[in-house]
Formats: C-alpha cells, structure tokens, sequence
C-alpha cells in the first residue's frame, strides 16, 4: 500500500506549519513518532534493527541475506540463523556480495582498504590495500563487482580503482572527477559509471613560518577569480578550489572497459550547473548527483540538492528529467534530497529514497512519473528490492524498513 504523504497549508498565501504543531518530540515503536522538526514518522512494514547511523543495505543474490552497514561493524539478518552483528571500526557504506553469494566485499573506510568475508559466517578472510605508488589516505565510497574483479571510487584520491580481489591486489588506478561518490556498472561489463558530487577542488592550507596551521577568516569570496586560481594571505599560498563549471564537479564519467583498463570515453554534468536558472531564481550549490542506477540500458541519477532524478541512455544522452515534489504548494522549493534507488526486476518500478521527506517515492521510469510515497523511517538512504521484487529494503538512519 502506497502512503502518500501531506502538507498541512495554513493560507492561501503558501503558509505552513509542522505537522505536529505543539506536540512533543517521542519515539513511539510501532505507532506515529514526532521528530524535533515537528514532523511526523509513520514507516510502514517490517522493521530490522542495527547498530547506530546504518547507511547501506545490501542483499544476497538469492535473497535469503541482509546486510545493514552502520557504525562500528554490520548486522546480518539470515533466514537461516539469528542476527548475527559483525564489529569493526574500519568499515564505510560500501559493500558488494559476489555473484555466487560466497563472498562479501566491504570497504574498510579510513583504513584505505577492501575487506574479504566470507559468507554465511561472515569470518574476514583477506584485507586489501588500495594505498601505494604515492597514493595514501584512500576512502572508498562505494565498490561493483564484476568476477573477481572490485571497481572502487577513492573519493579522498579522487580515482577510480580497480582491485583484483582474488589475487589481493590493485589493478589500477585512473582520474576520477571531484569527489567521485557512486557507481553502476553495465550488466555486459563492457562500461561503468562515476557520479562526481564535489564541486570544488579542495587542498590543504599549508604551514608556513611561525604560524599556526589554518586560516583566521577565508582567503577570498566566491564567486570571484581568486576563489578559482588562488590567493596569497600572510604569505601563504591559499590554492583556488577551481571553476565549478568543469567537467570534473558534479558530473557522470563514462569509462570503456574493453581494454582491461577503465578509460574515460565521456563526460556530462548532472542536473542544474551552479546559478543556472532555477525555480525561485538561481540554482545554489550545483546538482549533487549522489546515486546511479544502471536498469534495463537506462543510467537513472538522482541530484540530491536538484530534488530529480534524470534518465540517461546508455552512452550519457539525457532523456528525462523527473522532477520530486510532495505538492505543487511546495513545487519551487527544495528539500525531498533524493539518494538511493533501485528498480523492480521488470523495470516497471524505479524506487527513490526522499531522505528529506522519509519516505521512498515510486516512480514509473517509462512515463516519468510518481505513482506514490512509501513511509518510511528517520532519513532512508539505501534501499534494494529482493530478487523476486516482491519485497523492498530501506536503510534508515536506525535500522531497516522491509515491505511489500
């Protein structure tokens, strides 16, 4: 059953309020909880809980697995046997389970490396380091696999890695664009996908002299040519964070994989470019393209700060962009701050988390629109469908919501 969710309008001026008024921010299991926003929570189905601040939730390929990645460690939830928690402090939301379900592949967060489990007792066989040739720091943000093979975006490094997983160790790496968040692979393995959500180009301030590391105010204003080519402050060479209209800020990097080495054949930028034309004036803060799906030769990208989710073929020609808005009240404002998707096995169904909404929209891809909104907990996140598409899974920030 779809829950579509509501504004309460006070005027005809556009006025709102929260929806719980003066009621009292509690949790209230099973029941409708207020959040300090005043909003109200009403998640529907099944809830799976896990440790604290859970960011991804991934399921086995025949279904019967759940896995919860939070804080300190994952939960598996197995038809089979009781949750079981999994502890370690080096682990970021990232994870991907082979084809034939024997293996887990996590990244290992600040550790800069992929970790091995096998599955179903999840014992760690293997930890992978994708540090070296001068490439230290790494964070991997999110990780396909193809075969034995991890495709792994090193947001700190801003590459694209490639990880041979069976021999333990790095393929290559290739550029990625600034701050490389998310990936898709195509089912024939022939090309894959990077969304670049940064939109600047960060470095360190250096120390110089006697004084102390940092800045005591901003080196420059943006937009201005300084805050693109860099300043000198107290002789100090402060770099420029870059033009925020280059390929490499939020964008989505095609590379071809035929040659066995991920090469860049295409780029495009996702959603609304910074101060481009926008409802109520002009875009702020670019698109944020955070999630991608690659469905039936389609490359669905949600634009996190846009509230849209775009279409694109398979070689980056854009088709459609869907716009998500609870009301046409609130039509011109922001905030639905859509992530992570999936799609139903058919492709009838593309499902959308609205982390700022908490809730899931449904989207019908080949019409480009909203059939509903599932309720679902705190800021969901991820969400994956089971193998039949019967049932969906959404991680929350406190657990995992399961419904039909």
């Amino acid at each position: 059953m779809i829950a579509l969710l509501a504004l309460a309008v006070l005027s005809p001026a556009d006025s709102f309020r929260a929806p719980a008024g003066f009621d009292v921010a509690r949790v209230v299991p099973g029941g409708t909880s207020v959040l300090p926003n005043g909003r109200l929570l009403t998640p529907i189905g099944d809830r799976l809980y896990t440790g604290e601040d859970l960011w991804k939730v991934l399921i086995s390929p025949n279904g019967s697995i759940i896995v919860g990645i939070h804080d300190d460690g994952f939960t598996v939830y197995d038809h089979e046997a009781p949750r079981h928690l999994v502890s370690t402090k080096d682990i970021a939301p990232a994870g991907a389970f082979t084809s034939d379900g024997t293996r887990l592949i996590l990244s290992e967060g600040d550790d800069g490396g992929l970790a091995v489990y096998s599955v179903p007792d999840f014992k760690k066989l293997s930890s992978i380091s994708v540090n070296g040739d001068g490439y230290k720091d790494s964070y991997i943000n999110d990780i396909v696999l193809r075969g034995s093979t991890a495709y792994c975006v090193d947001v700190a490094n801003q590459l694209l890695v490639t990880v041979d997983f069976g021999a333990g160790k790095v393929v290559s790496r290739v550029r990625a664009g600034r701050e490389p968040y998310s990936l898709a692979l195509s089912p024939d393995g022939k090309r894959i996908y990077v969304a670049n959500i940064g939109l600047f180009d960060y470095t360190i301030v250096p120390h110089s002299g006697g004084t102390p590391r940092g800045l005591s105010k901003p080196p420059f204003a943006f937009p201005s040519p300084e805050s693109v080519k860099g300043v000198t402050v107290d002789g100090t060479k402060v770099a420029g964070l870059g033009s925020p209209y280059v390929p490499d800020a939020q964008s989505i990097w095609m590379y071809d994989l035929s040659s066995g080495t991920p090469t860049v054949a295409k780029e495009v930028k996702a959603g609304l470019l910074i101060h481009a034309p926008a409802d109520g004036g002009k875009s702020v803060g670019g698109s944020a393209p955070n999630g991608l799906l690659f469905d039936h030769e389609r490359l669905f990208v949600s634009n996190a700060n846009n509230d849209t989710v775009q279409e694109f073929s398979p070689d980056l020609k854009l088709l459609r962009t869907i716009k998500l808005s609870p009301s046409p009240a609130v039509a011109k404002l922001r905030g639905v701050i859509p992530s992570g998707m999936a799609a139903s096995p058919d492709g009838k169904r593309l499902y959308v988390c609205e982390s700022g909404l908490n809730s899931v929209a449904v989207l019908d891809p080949d019409k480009g629109t909203t059939l509903g909104r599932v309720s679902s907990g705190w800021f969901p996140n991820s969400i994956a469908t089971s193998p039949d598409g019967g049932t969906i899974y959404v991680a929350t920030q406190k657990g995992i919501g399961r419904g039909p």
